[in-house]
């Protein structure tokens, strides 16, 4: 973190852009792909396919970063962070009819493949304003969440003592 924090303005953002991988921008362009394949071609479905790819990206980042965040709480948080990514792709490859009781609670709140995946496809399927608008609020309430834990979670940070900042 010693590194991020001496670059200029948000750490957040230096944090994410760095930890980037390559294959996330395979899985962008072959989801492009198959919408383009098998999407619907009309405008409502076109804009209605980018809000909910932005809100699930948004969610499943967010998500990443609380795990992330854990750290500045709980010490090594490593492993929690690691089987958040896992957990929540493998919840959200299967449909969302299979999860009943308590576990369709989790994955609408701790593990939230439900906003993720399931209620993506179902709005792409059946279009209800009341759901896109719980998958828009959801993506921004996250996102808020996940960028306050970050930065309270900053101000408990001590420094790894890093004696030199790369150029």
């Amino acid at each position: 973190m010693d590194y991020y924090l001496g670059l200029p303005k948000n750490a957040l953002a230096h944090v994410l852009v760095s930890r980037m991988g390559l294959a996330g921008w395979g899985d962008v362009a072959c989801a492009v792909v198959a919408f383009a394949v098998f999407g619907p071609h009309d405008p409502l479905g076109i804009v209605l396919y980018l809000v909910l790819v932005l809100t699930s990206m948004v969610t499943f980042v967010s998500c990443m970063v609380l795990a992330g965040s854990l750290a500045f709480f709980i010490g090594n948080a490593e492993a929690a962070a690691f089987q958040m990514e896992p957990a929540l792709i493998t919840l959200s490859l299967y449909p969302g009819g299979i999860y009943r009781g308590w576990l369709r609670i989790v994955l609408f709140s701790v593990l939230p493949a439900g906003f993720i995946s399931h209620l993506p496809v179902e709005l792409m399927r059946s279009f209800d304003p009341l759901r896109l608008g719980a998958v828009v609020a959801f993506a921004l309430g996250s996102a808020l969440l996940a960028a306050g834990c970050f930065r309270l979670g900053l101000r408990r940070y001590e420094s790894g003592n890093l004696l030199t900042l790369r150029g």
